[in-house]
């Protein structure tokens, strides 16, 4: 009070925040950020009250303060601690070095630079401490051997640091990339030096210097351990991807040059996701994702016999589903059947074009789900099968169907699973709306031969949170298995037997993983004519730090005995497992609770059994998630062996797989895409996915394309992935969720592809060099989404023999 008045502090609170914020600061919200101020006499009462009129009075502000006023009770400090250093270990992974580097110094920072401050080469390190002396770190790293570096200025024809120029740094086959900018972190502000590590190379190949107006100039051929000035001047501008159009003849009109394997296009349908409002959390506050985002689905075929694929694109806020009938234009048009599925009084969660009458011409079937509007039970929740008229126009066939509505679906896979000569279908049961975990209803659904289904009852029936499934002859007997994954549920196999489903789980996988698991994609991915699991899971990339010793945990009952469930997950942290509700969730889910934690400091450190009484704890049920990696699971003389796909494909959820030679080498790749916003608030949206094309080594190791290799940034919330074809070119349709449809041109000489036809059931391609894979023919085999049953005739290709599910063979060269 000696140096600054109250009065002076209340002024300088009530400038350095928006004191009319409720419960918010900016983009951050929640009563953590609440404006308080605390008063420790009446007379500090009073002078915040006058401050607080005075700012209201002042006619500056258009909203009145809210911040609350309170008597201060307990002070916490903030505890010192030390900060800590992480080593880029060159995978995309760090290890923590704060011993190891030697800093052992404890306090609270506010800002922190690096520069070489005794110009030796290497960077050295400053941090600001509060109520403290900065703390200077001298590197000592310089004259190490194998510790080269190359440090630069940049300047324009003025002499002066161009922020914003892009530096690539080209040295024994590696890249690093640097942009000149100051601004690192807070409070911070660094030198204009770029400064690179360069190992033990001597020489560097090249420096790539993208100046602000995007031209390029190139420095060859440089000494390392040295400081340099580079000037303005370049030679050549930067060459940005193009975006290919297509003509009204379906031709592109500019034949493409770049190497890339997928060209931005023109999306040929035109088409953008609008989504509804739901918030799924309001119904059960404690889930972790949000069910109702399930659109937009995508199902592909040739709905009239004219030998051109057309395409069906579920509905949103403002649109009921439609099929897009392709021309031979080029130009794709809604077909004129009525809208396919209201999504204001439901919700299209899949759907699969199949032949259900045996009439040559493909039926549509709409699956059913949702979450926050929906009851189980209801006309909202029953699927729907549209007869073809033979000329692409749908009817829906009333009574088709058994009921199907206790809950809502994820998936709809077809196949003739008991070798009748019809087509049956298999409907998984996604979530019980306002019952989440429990495991909902799915479906075998048999047909009669004349589009008239029944309902058979299996061991699947009631298996758990399916996502994702594919019909696939595992043991080789001619009869089509059941693969499922599933939200708390591991890969899991259902043989096919005369005498019914068997699962055969542990037989096939000899460690069973439970998961987040989303997708699966089917594919001969090492050539050894066994079929290979690609499949998609929830990532390493999210607070859930899971494992089998470790495992996330998830007890629910109706513990308040209202009525409803309440699922508590539990994951671990330092070696002890919490709840991952915050204080504030538990409270609205249980109202008892608010009397039990009334402080944040009570419930701190509180574990589930701090929090449900024994009693409770009993007649709970229990469901495990060990496994985040999404994997290749390679098919090994009867067992499937866990391969952990690329760190890259970790960063995010994986929804959308295709499996293709999509670079023409002969061997096989796979395009995922994913991300999911569904998630609640303290999670935070994953994001972190741009779509990744993993180039197949032909051993079931892949190697990540970088973007500027594929040219895909499918970096939004996708939802499902379709490759159509139009003449001869191909297109890559991606569907975002509340977002346009994304198109890229497939770049690739493989154009020319032998369809399979009805009960043809999987190929064995041949290629010139000697290889062979097995390519199985699905009706639908990605997440919400439907492709192709054929292959792509590449130049590497000899010929493909065909096999139906009698093994009778047709032979394509």
């Amino acid at each position: 009070p000696n140096m600054i008045s109250f009065d002076q502090l209340l002024a300088a609170f009530l400038t350095m925040h928006d004191p009319t914020q409720l419960n918010r600061q900016g983009p951050d919200i929640g009563t953590s950020y609440r404006s308080v101020a605390f008063y420790s006499n009446d007379e500090e009462k009073k002078q915040i009250e006058a401050a607080i009129s005075k700012y209201n009075n002042s006619g500056l502000h258009l909203e009145k303060v809210v911040t609350e006023v309170k008597p201060f009770e307990v002070f916490y400090p903030a505890e010192a601690y030390h900060q800590n250093y992480y080593k880029n270990n060159g995978d995309l992974r760090f290890t923590n070095k704060q011993q190891d580097w030697g800093f052992d110094h404890t306090g609270m920072s506010s800002g922190a630079v690096y520069a070489d401050l005794d110009n030796d080469g290497d960077l050295d390190l400053v941090i600001s401490n509060i109520n403290e002396e900065a703390s200077i770190y001298r590197n000592n790293a310089s004259g190490r051997k194998g510790s080269n570096y190359l440090s630069m200025e940049l300047h324009d024809k003025d002499n002066r640091s161009v922020s914003g120029s892009k530096v690539n740094l080209y040295s024994n086959g590696s890249n690093q990339y640097q942009e000149l900018n100051q601004n690192r972190g807070y409070l911070s502000a660094v030198s204009t030096r770029l400064h690179f590590g360069v190992g033990s190379s001597t020489v560097i190949d090249s420096l790539v210097i993208i100046w602000p107006d995007r031209k390029k100039q190139v420095v060859q051929k440089t000494n390392t351990n040295q400081h340099l000035t580079i000037s303005y001047d370049p030679t050549t501008v930067e060459v940005s991807q193009p975006t290919f159009t297509i003509d009204s003849q379906n031709i592109i009109k500019k034949q493409p040059v770049s190497k890339q394997v997928f060209l931005t296009a023109t999306d040929p349908v035109q088409y953008r996701h609008r989504d509804f409002s739901e918030n799924d959390f309001k119904r059960q506050p404690l889930m972790l994702f949000m069910y109702s985002k399930a659109g937009p689905v995508m199902a592909k075929a040739d709905v009239d016999n004219d030998g051109l694929e057309d395409i069906y694109i579920s509905g949103d806020l403002n649109n009921s589903g439609f099929i897009y009938k392709q021309r031979t234009d080029g130009n794709f048009v809604k077909s004129d059947t009525a809208g396919l599925g209201n999504e204001a009084e439901t919700c299209v969660s899949a759907a699969t074009f199949f032949d259900a009458n045996g009439d040559g011409f493909k039926d549509l079937y709409l699956a059913r789900g949702g979450y926050s509007l929906f009851q189980p039970n209801s006309i909202a929740l029953q699927d729907e099968l549209y007869l073809n008229d033979k000329e692409g126009r749908m009817t829906l066939s009333r009574g088709a169907l058994p009921n199907l509505s206790s809950s809502s679906k994820s998936v709809v896979r077809s196949c003739d699973y008991d070798l009748d000569g019809d087509i049956d279908l298999f409907v998984g049961g996604r979530v019980v709306p306002g019952m989440y975990p429990v495991n909902p209803h799915s479906y075998l659904l048999k047909n009669n031969g004349k589009g008239m289904f029944l309902q058979v009852a299996t061991p699947i029936d009631s298996i758990g949170m399916i996502t994702d499934a594919a019909w696939i002859d595992l043991d080789d007997d001619g009869r089509k298995d059941l693969v499922l994954c599933g939200e708390f549920m591991p890969v899991t196999v259902f043989l096919n037997t005369k005498q019914g489903f068997v699962n055969a789980t542990s037989a096939w996988f000899p460690v069973s993983d439970t998961g987040f698991w989303s997708s699966l994609s089917i594919a001969d991915v090492n050539g050894d004519g066994k079929d290979d699991i690609i499949a998609g899971n929830l990532g390493t990339n999210t607070q859930f730090k899971i494992s089998a010793d470790q495992p996330g945990e998830m007890y629910y009952a109706d513990f308040d005995q209202n009525g409803s469930i309440d699922p508590f997950f539990n994951f671990y942290i330092d070696g002890k497992s919490y709840p991952f509700v915050s204080r504030d969730e538990l409270n609205d889910q249980i109202y008892a609770m608010r009397k039990k934690f009334a402080y944040y400091k009570d419930y701190a450190n509180a574990t589930i059994n701090d929090i449900l009484p024994a009693s409770d704890m009993s007649g709970a049920q229990k469901l495990t998630a060990s496994e985040c990696h999404s994997v290749c699971f390679l098919n090994n003389k009867g067992q499937f062996e866990k391969h952990i796909l690329p760190i890259q494909a970790q960063f995010a959820p994986i929804y959308g797989m295709l499996t293709e030679d999509f670079d023409n080498d002969g061997l096989m790749d796979v395009l995922v895409a994913g991300n999911s916003y569904a998630t609640e608030t303290s999670t935070g949206r994953y994001d972190a996915m741009r779509g990744l094309l993993l180039k197949g080594k032909g051993n079931g190791d892949f190697e990540v394309l970088s973007t500027e290799a594929t040219g895909l940034a499918a970096d939004k919330d996708v939802k499902a992935l379709v490759q159509i074809r139009m003449r001869e070119n191909r297109l890559l349709l991606v569907a975002n969720n509340n977002d346009k449809m994304e198109s890229y041109l497939i770049n690739s000489k493989n154009t020319r592809t032998a369809p399979a036809k009805l009960h043809e059931a999987y190929a064995i391609v041949q290629l010139k060099n000697g290889r062979t894979y097995k390519q199985e023919f699905y009706y639908g085999n990605n997440y919400l989404s439907q492709s192709s049953r054929q292959v792509v005739l590449g130049d590497k290709v000899q010929s493909v023999v065909f096999y139906d599910d009698k093994n009778q063979k047709r032979i394509v060269q």
